[in-house]
């Protein structure tokens, strides 16, 4: 074996005796405790949101105290009239943007659209089943006829993809210790108006114009011994800092492509990268008039509003340069793991994802395709960075086929992953995108 340990002038001997013990035994290290005592917490610190009004801006400040890790969103509606309906996943819906301050630093504001907000916890959840649970949360479909069903007041509950959050239970997540920074981290949740998940029939209703209740429940540890967190450190030596690896997400680019034919094969510029480390990119595909509606057109299959009423793809193809980076026809991209799905026509996993005809609720599948640039198939951070190359002035070519029963107007949405570090030094923030 070479010093380095990963170059050998010999064939290993699979006869030869091992000398790794640890699958079967735990070693020292195993056995023995962290040094740091704390305890979890969910919901012990809550707080209202200081608006609920449809289209306007909300703020949360997070004081600097403990270690965070997930931040959930509790949205309750009030009562719909007589003739108006709620898209199913009308939480993810009802949210324009995602916005956070992460204290004081170089970065003044990170924003992630609702669109790619939705995308990575779609993307995060490990099966079908919970795909299905994520869903459901978010906020079941209900329809309204025009002479008789009122919408009783719904609860909808998400998770935040923050850098410090994960939806994914296969791999932990360590938590960040926010009494490191000086300033708080701030959250603000821009919401869409009423048109983006009510749908209004011919009797046009007058309908509310915000939320009934609005909350953010955030999951935190505390330290038993406060004196024992790098605070104290990083103060008593003002040259040392610390540094806090996550996975950056960016708005990627949308695309509204107008007249596209049945089994048409499309290919649009993706523009826009950073100068990172690219880790992936994931996307979607729904119709433009699912997006939004007047609310008179209940005559088609999607008469009431999803913006999440995704499109089948096929044929995938990802270039750069003139070389491919992913080319997968037909369905292959089922097989390699790019395409992300949940539901069947039987509705064996999902609620329902759009309306026929009849008023009546019918599931459908959901896809969201991510294709990494990567070996782990992941878009969280793996306790070890992905070294992936920055490639100059990137613009990719992506390729598709939407599956589509006619001419439609429909609209790509796109979103850039990357690795990113905080450093934290003398209660600020350096975030790079590495």
């Amino acid at each position: 074996m070479s010093e380095s340990g990963y170059t050998t002038k010999v064939i290993s001997d699979l006869d030869a005796e091992g000398y790794d013990k640890s699958h079967l035994y735990y070693s020292d290290a195993d056995v023995k405790v962290s040094e740091l005592e704390t305890h979890c917490t969910v919901g012990r610190y809550k707080q209202s949101l200081t608006s609920l009004v449809f289209g306007s801006t909300a703020e949360i400040t997070i004081p600097n105290q403990d270690f965070l890790s997930d931040v959930y969103l509790l949205l309750q509606t009030p009562q719909f009239p007589i003739g108006s309906s709620l898209s199913s996943q009308w939480a993810y819906s009802s949210i324009k943007s995602l916005r956070y301050q992460w204290g004081s630093s170089n970065v003044s504001q990170i924003e992630i659209s609702g669109e790619a907000l939705w995308m990575k916890n779609f993307i995060d959840a490990e099966t079908k089943e919970k795909r299905d649970l994520v869903n459901d949360l978010s906020g079941v479909i209900n329809i309204g006829t025009n002479l008789t069903t009122i919408i009783p007041a719904q609860t909808a509950i998400i998770q935040l993809p923050t850098p410090w959050s994960l939806l994914a239970s296969c791999d932990e997540k360590k938590p960040y210790d926010t009494s490191l920074l000086s300033s708080n981290i701030i959250i603000q949740i821009v919401f869409e108006d009423s048109t983006s998940f009510i749908t209004v029939g011919p009797a046009n209703p007058v309908l509310p114009n915000s939320f009934l209740r609005g909350e953010i429940y955030l999951k935190q540890q505390t330290l038993t011994d406060k004196s024992k967190s790098l605070r104290n450190q990083l103060k008593r030596n003002e040259s040392l800092m610390t540094s806090y690896p996550f996975v950056h997400l960016q708005n990627g680019s949308t695309r509204y492509l107008n007249g596209i034919n049945p089994e048409q094969s499309v290919t649009v510029d993706l523009q826009s990268f950073i100068t990172s480390d690219l880790l992936g990119i994931a996307f979607y595909v729904v119709r433009l008039a699912d997006i939004k509606r007047t609310g008179t057109d209940l005559t088609n299959e999607s008469g009431i509003v999803n913006r999440f009423n995704t499109l089948p793809c096929t044929d995938i193809k990802l270039e750069y340069n003139g070389i491919t980076l992913h080319d997968m026809p037909g369905r292959m991209s089922e097989l390699v793991g790019a395409s992300i799905n949940v539901g069947s026509v039987k509705g064996n996993y999902t609620l329902a994802s759009y309306v026929a005809p009849n008023l009546t609720a019918v599931a459908g599948v959901q896809n969201v395709y991510y294709l990494p640039l990567t070996q782990h198939k992941s878009t969280f951070f793996k306790e070890q960075y992905e070294n992936t190359p920055r490639f100059a002035q990137q613009t990719q070519n992506l390729t598709f086929t939407a599956a589509l029963p006619s001419q439609q107007n429909i609209v790509l949405y796109t979103m850039y992953i990357y690795n990113g570090i905080a450093a934290t030094h003398d209660g600020v923030n350096t975030i790079t995108y590495s």
